[in-house]
């Protein structure tokens, strides 16, 4: 049927066809890591797990004051990266970033309704209640337990942070090529 000519170029081109076909495949995995990898160093840029308000969530007891300038970097957070250009293609990555995303978003909207900021020279300070302020029993019960359902959305947010941030790097080292 074919000779031996025709039956080589048959197999240098599926042979080439393959080749090609795998270096699109490679390029387009190339792309969405690196991708996904200049995400990540913008993310830890604004969030590193050690300082800034990451730490301040970690140590902070929410029944005490604190300054407001602190939660900048989470402000930032939810209005910038909320939005498509920040989503990571990988979903398992973008799925724990929504995840934070969202717990960062309840835990900002407690905070914001039960806040009460006062001025300090130049500085605000933030807090849930006004130590100099009496109040009943039965509001300060209320207090007490916003200043829990707090504390343990800022647990949860450095909960999911980490798991973020572990989930991403492994991912995201594993992919890089030798």
């Amino acid at each position: 049927m074919f000779d031996g000519t025709i039956g080589s170029i048959i197999i240098a081109i599926v042979g080439a066809l393959l080749a090609w076909f795998g270096k699109v495949r490679w390029d387009d995995r190339q792309y969405r890591m690196n991708h996904d990898r200049t995400l990540f160093d913008e993310f830890i840029l604004l969030l590193p797990s050690s300082t800034g308000a990451v730490l301040h969530l970690k140590e902070h007891d929410f029944g005490s004051s604190y300054l407001y300038y602190l939660h900048n970097p989470l402000r930032k957070f939810q209005y910038e990266w909320n939005q498509p250009e920040k989503e990571f293609l990988n979903k398992a990555i973008e799925r724990a970033m929504k995840t934070l995303l969202t717990i960062n978003d309840e835990f900002l909207g407690k905070l914001g309704v039960a806040g009460v900021v006062k001025v300090l020279g130049e500085d605000l300070l933030m807090g849930i209640h006004d130590p100099n302020q009496v109040i009943s029993i039965e509001h300060k019960q209320k207090r007490d337990q916003v200043v829990i359902d707090v504390n343990k959305l800022a647990y949860r947010w450095v909960e999911a942070h980490h798991e973020f941030v572990k989930l991403a790097n492994g991912k995201l080292l594993a992919s890089v090529s030798p």
